[in-house]
């Protein structure tokens, strides 16, 4: 999977949110843990794209058991910090990374929410500059 400005830009807000954030956990989920599997399934994608890491792996990595890494999972999952693609490698479903406060979570609706095809004098094109907002990847070059 080819990764544009627009998916990286939504992975580095991404990351900025989960970290960031304080929301209520299901009992038994620590934050840290939680961050850390997080960010641990999402460099096993493309910026956070096609995320296939399986509970094992995931586990293995960060030191948990398997049926833990599942709980992480699926707290992501209901957090909003990933969601489903339905497609599968081997047993496992793709994720991609997504912000529960933004309406767009993969590249194809990024697209579609850009009101505008207008470039800026600097010829950026990442939403935050289409849509007349500050740039999204002033930071990332």
């Amino acid at each position: 999977m080819k990764t544009t400005k627009e998916d990286y830009a939504l992975y580095k807000r991404w990351e900025k949110h989960i970290l960031d954030s304080h929301p209520k956990l299901s009992d038994g989920i620590v934050r840290v843990t939680l961050i850390a599997y997080c960010l641990a399934l999402a460099i096993h994608g493309s910026n956070g794209r096609d995320c296939y890491a399986s509970n094992t792996t995931l586990a293995r990595k960060l030191g948990i058991n398997r049926d833990t890494g599942a709980k992480y999972r699926d707290e992501a999952i209901r957090l909003g910090w990933f969601t489903p693609t339905d497609k599968r490698v081997g047993r496992v479903e793709k994720l991609n990374v997504s912000i529960p406060d933004e309406p767009a979570d993969t590249a194809s609706q990024i697209s579609a929410n850009v009101v505008s095809s207008e470039v800026r004098e600097t010829g950026c094109q990442c939403l935050g500059c289409v849509n007349g907002g500050d740039c999204l990847l002033a930071d990332a070059e």
